[in-house]
C-alpha cells in the first residue's frame, strides 16, 4: 500500500510539474504567437491620427484575429469603436465599447476614455440613464476627463430639467480644470435663463465668448439677449471680439456649423466631446451619407472636390457638409456628409459611388 500511494504521489507531482510546463509553454506560445501584433496596433492608431477611419476598423479586424493578450484585445475593441464611431456605426461601435470594458485588462487612461466614449454615444441614443452611469464612472476614476464627464452630465440634467443637478455638475467641471469652459460657461447661461435671470445669463455667455471668442453659440444667445454681436466689453474693461453667427449655408472651406439645433439630439453617429450647439441639420425622412473623416476641413474639403471630380453627374445637386468632431484622446476630425432628398436611399447612391471607387457609408438615421 505504501508503495501505491508512493507510486501515485510521484505520478501526482509529476503531472502538476507536466501541467504547469504545459500552461508556462502555451502562455508562452501565445505571447510569442504574434509577433507583428504591436506593429499591426500601431498602424491602427496611425491610421486614426490621419483620419482614415476605414483603415483603422479594417486594420483592427485583423489584429484581433491574431491570438493577442487581454489588454491588447481591449485596446483594440477600443480603437476599432472609435473607428466606427466615426465611421457613424453607433450600435457596432457601442458594442466594442462594451467588449473593451468587459475585457477587464484595460489600462487606466483608456478605461477612462472607454466609459467616456459609451456615455456619449448612449447619451446620442437617448439612452440617458445608461449614459449617466457612464459619465459618473468616469467622475469617479478621477482622471483628466472627469470635467468632460462632469459637463456631459450637466447637460443631460439641464435637458431634463434638473436644473440644481445640472449646476451642481457644471461648478464641478469649472473647479475639476482640464476640460472646456466655453461648455460649460454656456450650459451655465443656458440655466440663467431657464430661471429667467438675463443679467446672470449675459455674464455667462459673456465668459463663454472670452474663452472661446469663435464660440458662435455665445455670440448667438448675447445676440439674442441685446448684447452687440463684436466688441463686448468686460466688466474689468477687458475687449473681447466675438465673430457673429455663421450662415446656415456652408462656408468657404465647406464646413457647416449650424445653429439653433433641437436640444434632444436626433441619434447623431458621433457625439462631440463636450455638448455644443449644433450638429448636421436633416430633414424629415432624409438619409445621409459619409464619404470618410479627416483630420483638417481643408483635406475634407478636398476630399469633395476629389470624389465629384471622380463622380460625374452622380453627385449633382448634393451640398458638403464639414462637421466637426472631438474624440478625446484623439483629437479633432472633420466628417464629410452629405444630407439626401427625402425618399432617397443612402445605400442605392453609395453603390453607385462605390463603383467609381469613393468611399461611401450610409449613415444610420
Amino acid at each position: 500500500m505504501s508503495s501505491f500511494r508512493h507510486l501515485t504521489g510521484t505520478m501526482g507531482k509529476r503531472t502538476a510539474v507536466c501541467i504547469f510546463v504545459a500552461l508556462a509553454l502555451g502562455s508562452l506560445a501565445v505571447a510569442q504567437a504574434s509577433p507583428a501584433t504591436p506593429a499591426l496596433i500601431a498602424e491602427v492608431l496611425t491610421a486614426l491620427d490621419r483620419g482614415d477611419a476605414r483603415d483603422a476598423a479594417n486594420l483592427a479586424n485583423v489584429a484581433l484575429r491574431e491570438e493577442v493578450s487581454a489588454s491588447q484585445r481591449g485596446s483594440l475593441l477600443l480603437y476599432r469603436g472609435l473607428a466606427r464611431e466615426l465611421l457613424g456605426e453607433s450600435d457596432a461601435a457601442l458594442e466594442d465599447f462594451t467588449h473593451a470594458i468587459d475585457t477587464n485588462a484595460l489600462p487606466p487612461d483608456e478605461r477612462e476614455q472607454t466609459f467616456l466614449q459609451r456615455g456619449f454615444l448612449r447619451d446620442a441614443l437617448g439612452r440617458l440613464s445608461e449614459a449617466i452611469a457612464d459619465y459618473s464612472t468616469v467622475i469617479k476614476l478621477k482622471g483628466p476627463s472627469s470635467a468632460t464627464a462632469l459637463n456631459n452630465r450637466a447637460n443631460i440634467y439641464r435637458r431634463q430639467n434638473r436644473l440644481e443637478d445640472a449646476e451642481r455638475d457644471y461648478l464641478a467641471a469649472l473647479s475639476a480644470g482640464g476640460g472646456k469652459a466655453q461648455y460649460v460657461y454656456y450650459g451655465l447661461g443656458q440655466i440663467a435663463e431657464a430661471r429667467r435671470n438675463v443679467k446672470a445669463a449675459r455674464d455667462f455667455y459673456i465668459k463663454a465668448a472670452s474663452a472661446d471668442p469663435n464660440y458662435a453659440a455665445a455670440a448667438e444667445r448675447l445676440t439674442a439677449l441685446g448684447a452687440p454681436p463684436t466688441g463686448v466689453v468686460l466688466t474689468q474693461d477687458e475687449e473681447i471680439v466675438l465673430r457673429p453667427p455663421p450662415g446656415a449655408g456652408a462656408s468657404a472651406t465647406g464646413s457647416l456649423r449650424p445653429l439653433n439645433a433641437p436640444r434632444e439630439l436626433p441619434k447623431p453617429a458621433l457625439r462631440p466631446a463636450l455638448d455644443q450647439h449644433g450638429t448636421a441639420p436633416s430633414r424629415p425622412n432624409a438619409s445621409q451619407i459619409q464619404l470618410g473623416a479627416w483630420r483638417s476641413a481643408g483635406e475634407a474639403q478636398a476630399a469633395w472636390e476629389h470624389a465629384k471630380a471622380l463622380a460625374g453627374t452622380t453627385l449633382d445637386g448634393l451640398s458638403p457638409q464639414i462637421l466637426e468632431a472631438d474624440v478625446p484622446g484623439k483629437g479633432r476630425y472633420f466628417r464629410l456628409r452629405l444630407t439626401l432628398e427625402a425618399g432617397k436611399s443612402g445605400k442605392t447612391l453609395c453603390a453607385s459611388l462605390t463603383a467609381k471607387s469613393i468611399a461611401c457609408l450610409p449613415v444610420p438615421g
